[in-house]
């Protein structure tokens, strides 16, 4: 792979961005087939830099796609994984990049979980649906490690790795399992790569790792929503509150982020609602939760609603993992409060669910 070069303009179709989707690609983030083919950098090429700037805190450059502090710091990553070719010319190693999510059994993405791959051959093929440790992989003599990872705040995880880890006698592409794995234990796993999964020879997309059970939860609904407006904001040096007032700049965000405009709506009038409570915490993502379950995000309205529908309401946006749980002391008395609250204190209600839908890209 050749070292990227900046600048990339948006929709530019040249050899360049086919190397940065191929670099991008190598470092996990997937790019549309279509967009690959074409050689251009539309939009999901676009959002593949995006999220590498937003993941690696590189300012984004409205003028560009990529400018030079961008592609210098893809060139660094290239390098240290070795993905570059040398300056004498030699090709580098063949290098391959499985990415995927890991998600329990409700489909919620999982942070924190570590995850490994292999490549099997025919005496892995015995064991690969049924093993239950690494110590049994190891025994078995028929799963080449081939790297591992710690799945992101999103759940997502990739891990690269070159031909040279591959056993040579094995012909076809590498046939990949990737496990989910607790001290020795595997609890979670992928489903089994043909030659057909992978894109271009090298890249296996969406390489989904499934723990089993659901005691394990994801990042909330507006634990994950809010990551992603904070780190819009910062990229614009925009306060939260300066958009409350603003239909346009609330499309144009959500629409950026690839979120439901309501959805950024309510993140964004709870967040004005939980400044009267500034030492609580939870009160933006509680708030945040009634208006995910229909309650109108003002004091005044929380205060007619009926306890017992309030409760509820927040128990089903636990249950859905919309908002994080709390226990009931913690809810009864942000309940107490927000009733106490002074009618004058709230705002005007969101707008109507009937809004035209945001504009695509």
């Amino acid at each position: 792979m050749q070292s990227i070069s900046a600048p990339i303009q948006l929709n530019e179709v040249s050899d360049k961005v086919a190397n940065l989707q191929a670099a991008l690609g190598a470092l996990g983030f997937s790019i549309p087939q279509e967009e690959i083919s074409r050689k251009t950098a539309a939009q999901g090429t676009a959002k593949a830099v995006h999220d590498f700037q937003s993941q690696n805190k590189i300012p984004g450059n409205t003028a560009v796609l990529v400018d030079q502090a961008t592609a210098d710091f893809l060139n660094r990553l290239l390098k240290d994984r070795k993905l570059l070719d040398d300056a004498g010319g030699a090709a580098a190693a063949k290098t391959y990049t499985i990415s995927g999510k890991v998600l329990n059994a409700r489909s919620e993405a999982l942070e924190g979980k570590s995850v490994q791959a292999f490549d099997l051959d025919l005496r892995g093929a015995r064991i690969y649906k049924t093993a239950q440790t690494l110590d049994e992989i190891t025994a078995n003599k028929g799963m080449r490690p081939l790297g591992s990872a710690v799945s992101r705040t999103d759940g997502t995880y990739s891990i690269t790795f070159t031909n040279q880890q591959l056993n040579p006698a094995e012909p076809g592409l590498p046939d990949v399992i990737v496990y989910a794995v607790k001290d020795n234990k595997i609890i979670g796993r992928s489903a089994l790569s043909t030659d057909t999964n992978f894109t271009n020879g090298n890249l296996l997309q969406g390489w989904d790792v499934v723990v089993a059970g659901i005691a394990d939860r994801g990042p909330s609904e507006f634990t994950t929503l809010l990551q992603q407006v904070q780190d819009r904001l910062r990229i614009s040096s925009v306060a939260m509150n300066e958009l409350l007032d603003s239909t346009d700049q609330i499309d144009f965000l959500a629409t950026e982020i690839e979120q439901p405009v309501n959805n950024v709506q309510l993140l964004i009038t709870a967040n004005q609602l939980a400044q009267v409570f500034p030492n609580d915490p939870n009160a933006h993502s509680l708030l945040y939760g009634l208006g995910r379950e229909a309650v109108p995000l003002s004091f005044s309205a929380i205060a007619l609603t009926a306890e017992d529908r309030l409760l509820a309401a927040w128990r089903q946006a636990f249950d859905s993992n919309i908002i994080g749980a709390v226990d009931d002391k913690t809810l009864t008395a942000f309940l107490a409060n927000c009733i106490r609250t002074p009618h004058n204190k709230c705002l005007p209600p969101l707008l109507s669910p009937k809004r035209p839908p945001s504009r695509k890209h």
